[in-house]
């Protein structure tokens, strides 16, 4: 623009100064190249990404890009909320973690598609990760072949990784959880063999600062982390449902003397039990009880508790799904434990996404009819259309898969192959699976606002209320009759 003025900036580190007289000017235009590497390699992105393109030349292309990918995921059905939600949650989703081409990283020298700002995984493990496995396993596996080679390059597989560092640790290694999926849903492509080895070596070498790399030592040697640690008994039930998952990653490639380790490593959770309140507790060094509200945090910055992270007692207990069905029977049974829920879901202090399953919980106590009324209604009071939508931070995926999957009528069940069924919010769901022709259905067969009365899978009665991912991995057709 002739009353445009512009001028450049020299030195070290990227600048740009833009100096404008405002009269008469209506769009200034700015192409930006971005490289960890070099000026030229900058360069070269943006002559390959954006080139002589202006600004409403890329923007249609990202559009376009952003159409064939949410086209995959379509819905008929719901409301307009419901659907409007649907496509948004979709693409927050594809929206992280970026990736980086291997002659783009400056921090190591991968070989594979590289992650780097994949900046919670303990979050996104809860769902996301799974939700992944499913819709689109190439990336899935690549996620993992990318933590496997942070993690033999580095010495450590991280918890959260941004440009070539870890974070603060907020639970443990939960790469063990992605892992132990990989193996079970044989992602393809997925090495097991040096997922296991890189693993071990996280959570076995000894760690110079565990609250950034591998692990404290105080589980191996006391089955517990002890007051003093930072999140203590969270980081215990943590420890433990990974080890678990690295058990099974262990028994699927036929190491039985690593999966019986582990095993009998996680089974230690029990000791932490605490009777009088229902869920695992935190200990002294000494072995001793400290005190504490199964409720409620002890501090206001939750995220600095010396008990739990971000959390309750009773949240982290209704985590371990590992031990699902003893923690039914500590209860008292079925009945019981479903008044527990009842209880919870009243009770809850905040909800972060540690505990966003635990409507799905009713499954366990026998009750797959109690799972969608309160799915749904926690769903229409946390998650809402508009700029302050969310009721807490996305966190890599966390929340959108998490309405997701509730609006599928289908939960993930973490460190397994299995995902556990309920109405779902449309009446038919069609996705496309990457690299499979068939695509997965959910089709709702009667009067939705009757009782459910079954599900079937391509036609068959179904006499449960989940499925395996091998029954649907290639497509099939899940119905639900009312």
């Amino acid at each position: 623009d002739s009353h445009s003025k512009h001028s450049g900036a020299e030195g070290e580190g990227p600048g740009l100064v833009v100096t404008a007289c405002l009269g008469g000017v209506r769009r200034v235009e700015a192409r930006v190249g971005i490289s960890f590497v070099s000026t030229e390699q900058a360069q070269r992105a943006l002559a390959s990404e954006v080139g002589n393109r202006g600004f409403d030349a890329v923007a249609a292309g990202t559009a376009a890009e952003w159409e064939l990918l949410l086209g995959r995921f379509r819905v008929e059905g719901g409301s307009d909320r419901d659907r409007l939600l649907w496509t948004t949650m979709w693409q927050r989703l594809h929206a992280m973690p970026g990736e980086l081409q291997p002659d783009e990283v400056p921090w190591m020298a991968p070989k594979y598609r590289h992650f780097n700002d994949i900046y919670c995984l303990w979050d996104s493990v809860r769902c996301a990760n799974s939700l992944y496995a499913l819709v689109d396993a190439p990336f899935a596996s690549d996620l993992c072949a990318s933590l496997v080679e942070i993690g033999e390059q580095t010495g450590w597989i991280p918890d959260a990784w941004m440009t070539g560092g870890s974070a603060y640790i907020q639970g443990d290694c939960s790469a063990a959880v992605l892992f132990a999926e990989a193996a079970l849903k044989r992602l393809p492509g997925f090495d097991a063999d040096g997922a296991l080895r890189a693993l071990l070596k996280t959570l076995e070498a000894p760690s110079p600062d565990p609250l950034s790399h591998g692990r404290h030592p105080g589980w191996a040697k006391d089955g517990f982390i002890a007051l003093g640690i930072r999140n203590c008994a969270s980081r215990t039930v943590e420890y433990a449902f990974h080890d678990h998952c690295a058990s099974l990653l262990a028994e699927t490639i036929g190491d039985g003397e690593t999966a019986t380790r582990y095993r009998l490593q996680a089974a230690r959770l029990w000791e932490n039990w605490h009777p009088g309140h229902r869920c695992f507790g935190p200990r002294r060094p000494d072995g001793s009880w400290d005190d504490f509200d199964p409720w409620k945090p002890q501090c206001r910055d939750f995220w600095n508790d010396p008990h739990f992270y971000e959390g309750t007692g009773h949240d982290y207990a209704l985590t371990s799904w590992h031990v699902m069905g003893e923690l039914v029977k500590r209860h008292g049974g079925a009945g019981e434990f479903a008044a527990y829920l009842d209880e919870y879901l009243k009770r809850c202090y905040f909800w972060k996404e540690i505990n966003l399953h635990a409507p799905w919980l009713y499954h366990y106590a026998g009750m797959p009819e109690r799972v969608a009324p309160a799915l749904h209604k926690l769903m229409d009071r946390k998650v809402k259309p508009g700029r302050a939508g969310l009721a807490d931070n996305e966190d890599m995926g966390a929340w959108s898969s998490w309405w997701i999957t509730g609006a599928m009528g289908l939960c993930p069940v973490p460190g397994s192959d299995h995902y556990l069924l309920a109405a779902p919010r449309f009446d038919r769901i069609e996705i496309d699976l990457v690299g499979i022709f068939r695509p997965l259905t959910f089709t709702v067969r009667g009067d939705s606002q009757k009782p459910l009365r079954g599900i079937s899978l391509n036609g068959n009665q179904l006499h449960r209320f989940w499925v395996s991912h091998a029954e649907i991995a290639a497509g099939a057709d899940i119905g639900f009759h009312f």
